[in-house]
């Protein structure tokens, strides 16, 4: 087993997504509630506005961490509950909201892990110009010092923006998420470079002025393409099937719910198959840049953006003087990856996937692809090529769950989904991937982005009308998975 002493087990959620108290204590306004319900753009026209209440709530929500046995909460900043305007006056309320919070964390066993951005940008901010202002780094870098500033004595594990890709992608690009604008490729290079330039600054002045030893690291998404093995490659196991993909769903020993026994053979592609998956994983792919895991954290890692994206865009590409770069480039602990379906697959020969890349594949209630093995080669691909301990900081499947005539929420589903996913990361670390922990997403049922209330990705249900919790059966068998270590997905 691959998950060695001092792996990080637990869970995340963030801001917007849970606190509610949208207009209390003197917060001031972000992206989400200046324009969530407005029109058509959420689902039902529902808002974070209440959520899950965790602002009032939070010691209530830790205790149920504290009996989901989590190691580990990862939890987001909303950046203008603690500066209304996002920059200039401190909200001592607000701030004083997440220092409590870290203080509920460690005294019921949990370690508290922060992320600086999870979408929450100031709206005060946004009528300056936001992301595409030149002054927006250093108001990053404001922000990060009063919150580095204020819980660097306690905090220890640092994330600085969440998932880039889905903020100037969704939010400027696509238009799926606030503020739902589409702009041009010029402005989104842009609000990318500045962003990325702010994850620079941030990680800087956390490794420098971090009151205890800090780890820190990078979060986005991307697309990860798979290798497509043919049925015929494939090793027969003890029940032998595959789906129409030739990828296995029987890739433990023991299913978590039937305790059937399970094959451990896994589809075998050819070299250039993963060669053609590896490629197809770190394309710039023109306008779609925005959404590329080689946009975002080859500067990171790398030092330098991808020669693709110079090649598509050419002087629309901003340039970063060499003390930018300096920053840019400030070493790392960790690379945290935030995994949950593929993107497509590709075989020998072929360039990029098919359009029909998901027919017959089994579905989230969300709509997205559950493939296991796009955790092993995210994990793969991602090692090999940025070489930082792989943290998955987001993994996890949307349902619509609901609590049965026992008073229980019974979602085996949720559970098969994890365990596949986690033999998969295991397989990952038992071929030499080094493996820094994972992260449920999530720990409660929330906010989501476009759906509103009505999908559900949380380990503890949460009754939106009334705000009563109930631990799931997903959650209990996760808290067999932390105290053992793993080991229980092997049994």
């Amino acid at each position: 087993m691959a998950f060695k002493d001092g792996f990080i087990w637990g869970a995340g959620t963030s801001s917007y997504q849970i606190e509610g108290a949208a207009f209390e204590d003197g917060k001031g306004m972000n992206l989400w509630d200046a324009f969530a319900g407005y029109g058509d753009t959420i689902l039902n026209g529902e808002t974070g506005a209440v959520a899950c209440d965790h602002y009032h709530r939070f010691r209530e929500d830790v205790a149920l961490m504290k009996k989901l046995g989590i190691k580990a909460y990862r939890f987001s900043i909303n950046w203008p509950r603690v500066l209304p305007k996002g920059i200039g006056e401190i909200s001592e309320k607000g701030l004083k909201f997440y220092s409590d919070l870290v203080d509920e964390l460690i005294e019921a066993g949990i370690e508290p892990m922060v992320t600086l951005f999870h979408w929450e940008y100031p709206y005060e901010l946004y009528r300056q110009g936001g992301w595409l202002n030149d002054n927006s780094s250093d108001w990053f870098l404001e922000y990060t010092k009063v919150v580095v500033d204020a819980l660097s004595d306690r905090v220890t594990h640092w994330m600085t923006l969440n998932e880039p890709q889905c903020e100037l992608g969704n939010g400027y690009g696509n238009g799926k998420h606030a503020p739902f604008q589409q702009r041009q490729p010029r402005d989104l290079l842009i609000m990318g470079h500045n962003m990325i330039l702010s994850h620079g600054k941030a990680a800087d002045y956390i490794r420098h002025n971090a009151k205890k030893p800090a780890k820190i690291g990078w979060c986005p998404t991307g697309p990860v393409t798979c290798p497509k093995v043919e049925p015929a490659d494939c090793v027969a196991g003890v029940n032998g099937k595959h789906d129409s993909r030739g990828v296995s769903f029987n890739e433990g020993n023991n299913d978590p719910v039937t305790g059937a026994k399970m094959t451990q053979n896994y589809p075998k592609p050819t070299p250039e198959a993963i060669e053609a998956a590896r490629k197809a994983s770190y394309a710039t792919n023109g306008a779609f840049f925005t959404h590329s895991t080689s946009y975002w954290c080859d500067p990171v890692f790398l030092g330098k953006y991808p020669d693709t994206l110079i090649e598509d865009f050419g002087d629309l590409v901003p340039k970063f003087t060499e003390e930018e770069w300096k920053l840019v480039t400030t070493k790392l602990d960790f690379f945290g990856y935030n995994v949950y379906f593929e993107s497509g697959w590709v075989k020998q020969g072929e360039s990029q996937y098919p359009a029909n890349r998901w027919m017959s594949a089994p579905l989230t209630n969300i709509g997205w692809p559950v493939n296991p093995e796009v955790m092993y080669w995210s994990a793969k691909f991602h090692y090999e090529r940025y070489g930082l301990p792989l943290f998955i900081t987001e993994n996890g499947m949307a349902s619509h769950d609901w609590i049965s005539e026992d008073g229980k929420v019974h979602d085996s589903y949720r559970i098969d989904y994890t365990a596949r996913f986690l033999r998969q990361l295991d397989r990952a670390g038992s071929e030499g991937v080094e493996l820094y922990g994972y992260m449920h997403w999530s720990v409660m049922d929330n906010f989501e982005w476009a759906w509103g209330y009505t999908m559900r990705f949380g380990l503890i249900y949460v009754d939106f009308n009334t705000q009563q919790r109930v631990l799931k059966d997903s959650a209990n068998w996760y808290r067999e998975v932390c105290e053992s270590n793993g080991d229980i997905l092997f049994k």
